[in-house]
């Protein structure tokens, strides 16, 4: 579902398969385009992230470090708003002729070159393409890998050949 989603044009950030907590950063890049930064789970990792962020050429950091204010998961608690809230949010901004809703980098396009709202419609960082040949499915055959882990059976998907175990890192 994320390579397609990213094969549709969509922008992609990282997320680990471990959800660990260590504290030692690694310095690595993101799935995708490599624009958005990863980092700790709980946190930024400092120096050593924003260094692998300069050396690595990414463009923004997304890192939410305090709580949110609302949580979007008490939606569930009232019948019939679980998907309702979202939709509506998107109908009513959407209707909006001064609000457009943008990945992070298209963000970062338009602080890097400000554009008044008449140009937007044709401002080209904005505008979608279909025919980005970078996004093109990179393998004809999706591997579903079934794969034991600790007590249950997990699916880790990929192009390559599947792995001999659960690709899974100790915690630190």
């Amino acid at each position: 579902m994320v390579r397609y989603l990213y094969e549709k044009g969509h922008e992609i950030a990282s997320h680990s398969i471990t959800h660990g907590v260590g504290t030692g950063f690694k310095r690595r890049k993101s799935l995708g385009d490599g624009n958005e930064s990863p980092c700790t789970l709980l946190g930024p990792g400092g120096d050593d992230q924003f260094e692998a962020l300069l050396n690595g050429g990414f463009l923004y950091d997304s890192t939410l470090v305090t709580p949110t204010s609302f949580k979007s998961s008490l939606l569930a608690i009232h019948d019939g708003l679980r998907n309702d809230i979202p939709a509506r949010f998107l109908d009513v901004v959407g209707a909006m002729p001064d609000v457009w809703i943008v990945t992070g980098s298209q963000a970062v396009a338009w602080m890097q070159q400000p554009t008044p709202v008449s140009q937007l419609p044709t401002f080209a960082p904005w505008l979608c393409s279909a025919d980005d040949a970078s996004r093109l499915p990179q393998c004809d055959t999706i591997n579903a890998c079934p794969l034991p882990f600790r007590d249950r059976l997990r699916y880790f998907y990929t192009c390559s050949e599947c792995p001999a175990e659960f690709p899974w890192r100790p915690e630190q």
